[in-house]
């Protein structure tokens, strides 16, 4: 199952929800309120509640809410420091995220300090690599594009697996054809699997199809076969 980052050919791999109108607003998730109600949950001494409260932006209707700007950049500032200073790898994980989704110039860079950050786990860079193919879609900004891609192609000879899929998405949505040759050779070799989605080479044999045919091929990630009714445990 693979769903547009941004209305493009990008293929990320996302669980979709729909919330019920009724849910959402029962929730609260509609109200400005409620955004101010989240910055406060991120702020909690625990971890879970953190969590919990990251896992809320995802549902959260910023279009009819219509935050002021104090308030988004309120959001966005919180965000980027759980990212960056979080004890907790889950809540970092779930900050970098909620950025994947957050399409302005700023979320790129607070995630690209995070994929190459000394010590950082390999969960986190992933997601934060994933996050950057999403973000930088359709920059106007050649500069950051120009240092990003030296980047991803470094990550894509990562011992991390993690890291080594999700630059291989990033570089697929972004098209950037320089980097072929490396995903021809993953495509053959690399047999390593991501755990809960697929091998690093179909990832790899994916991107490529994406740029021959001009779509990512269909592929159902392992959790979603796992949680399909009548599915062995």
């Amino acid at each position: 199952m693979r769903t547009s980052a941004v209305g493009g050919a990008g293929a990320a791999r996302e669980i979709i929800v729909i919330t019920p109108a009724s849910t959402a607003v029962g929730c609260g998730v509609a109200r400005k309120k409620s955004l101010d109600r989240l910055l406060t949950a991120l702020q909690s001494p625990t971890p879970d509640e953190r969590s919990d409260a990251l896992s809320w932006f995802h549902g959260f209707d910023w279009r009819s809410t219509k935050p002021s700007r104090k308030q988004r950049d309120q959001a966005f500032h919180a965000l980027s420091a759980l990212l960056a200073r979080d004890p907790d790898q889950k809540v970092r994980v779930e900050a970098a995220h909620v950025l994947t989704f957050w399409f302005e110039p700023r979320a790129t860079e607070a995630l690209l300090l995070a994929a190459d950050r000394d010590g950082e786990s390999a969960l986190v860079r992933g997601q934060a690599i994933e996050g950057i193919g999403n973000t930088l879609q359709g920059s106007a900004s050649s500069k950051r594009r120009a240092r990003v891609i030296p980047k991803l192609l470094g990550w894509l000879r990562d011992p991390a697996v993690e890291v080594r899929f999700w630059s291989i998405y990033a570089v697929g949505v972004l098209e950037v054809k320089e980097a072929r040759p490396i995903l021809e050779e993953l495509a053959r070799t690399d047999d390593a699997m991501f755990e809960n989605w697929w091998r690093v080479r179909d990832e790899a044999s994916d991107a490529l199809a994406s740029w021959d045919h001009g779509e990512w091929p269909d592929r159902d990630p392992a959790w979603l076969t796992q949680a399909a009714p009548g599915a062995s445990s």
